[in-house]
């Protein structure tokens, strides 16, 4: 296994890779891949075409998994290449420099080597399993401090599919009062180096391909952070999926934030719909029409219930206070306190004195 080689042709393409995405600029073709928002250019397919065959006349023997070619290659070295020539194509039909090219390596399900070249500043990003991440030759580490979401500047991708988007945007509703800010440049790769510098402190993306983010998740993971899938304590595999990226001093606390399906806010309208499941064995009644219930107080999902007896030896106490409370319960309220009066009495509407015969 030799990476070091694979890794001083990657990084002597800079030039010649910095010059073909300047170059491809002022001569762009587009076109439509699966929807009006996944686009490819000439200027994806060259550059990705020029380290395919840069690659594999040296390194005839390895697979390559392309996002414009799909994979190539002989495919018996054990070395896997994920290529995104232009990440970011948005950005980058529309003039802006928010865009890179990211080549990552595999080997043994491990990413092992990865380098961006990033045109947001024209430098060369890259990291060596084991040995840290670069800027150029200059190595750095995570510089963001951040512990407390309220604290966090975060970034996010949402799916390109507008449903699954939506779902996306609605969990970001939720997240967002609970930060600093959120932003968002078009471009993965970029946001992952931001991720590795401490210029952002998060990153979720809902789904991602391993060509988007193989050379970023190692930047990260080499500066000092953690990157990983739903289970934060377990580091991402180069398969594609959800990533979450943090400077890893809160990555356990952001992915539970992200993830956790939190419980519906209950309202008292919500707990007296409830209650009028309850029905008194002896009159046939539900318990609130009957006046049984004397008072509700909901906060924070949890609710007391203060109910009033005829008598305190109702028989049928017991029997109610424990529906009231299963009932309550299923509805979803954390906490059920249950409590009785018998004064003042309880006195019953007119439609129930009517049923009783009082009237």
């Amino acid at each position: 296994m030799n990476i070091e080689q694979r890794k001083d042709l990657i990084l002597s393409m800079k030039e010649k890779i910095f010059a073909m995405q300047k170059e491809w600029q002022g001569k762009l073709v587009i076109e439509q891949k699966a929807s009006h928002k996944d686009l490819v250019t000439n200027a994806d397919k060259a550059i990705e075409a020029y380290l395919v065959h840069t690659i594999l006349a040296l390194f005839p023997d390895d697979t390559i998994v392309g996002e414009e070619y799909g994979e190539q290659g002989k495919k018996t070295s054990g070395f896997i290449w994920y290529l995104d020539p232009i990440d970011g194509t948005n950005n980058f039909i529309h003039g802006l420099d928010e865009f890179g090219t990211s080549i990552g390596l595999v080997h043994k399900g491990q990413i092992v080597f990865g380098a961006i070249f990033s045109a947001d500043d024209h430098k060369m990003y890259w990291a060596l399993k084991g040995r840290g991440a670069y800027c150029e030759q200059q190595k750095f580490r995570c510089s963001s401090t951040c512990s407390q979401l309220k604290d966090c500047m975060m970034t996010f991708g949402p799916h390109l599919d507008p449903i699954q988007a939506q779902k996306d945007l609605e969990i970001m509703k939720r997240v967002f009062p609970q930060i600093r800010g959120l932003r968002d440049i078009g471009s993965a790769v970029i946001n992952l180096i931001r991720v590795a510098q401490g210029k952002y402190d998060a990153l979720w993306y809902p789904f991602v391909n391993p060509h988007d983010f193989s050379a970023g998740v190692l930047l990260v993971q080499e500066a000092g952070g953690f990157v990983s899938r739903d289970d934060p304590a377990t580091p991402i595999p180069p398969t594609a999926g959800a990533l979450f990226a943090t400077n890893g001093r809160f990555h356990e606390l952001f992915v539970k934030v992200i993830t956790h399906n939190p419980q519906k806010v209950l309202t008292q309208e919500d707990a007296v719909e409830a209650l009028k499941e309850v029905i008194d064995p002896e009159l046939g009644m539900d318990i609130y029409t009957l006046g049984l219930v004397y008072k509700l107080d909901v906060h924070d999902n949890k609710i007391d219930v203060l109910m009033t007896l005829t008598s305190p030896m109702c028989p049928y106490g017991p029997v109610i206070a424990g529906e009231v409370k299963q009932g309550l319960e299923d509805l979803g309220f954390a906490e059920v306190n249950l409590d009785f009066t018998f004064e003042p009495p309880w006195e019953p509407n007119e439609e129930v004195k009517m049923m009783l015969g009082l009237i």
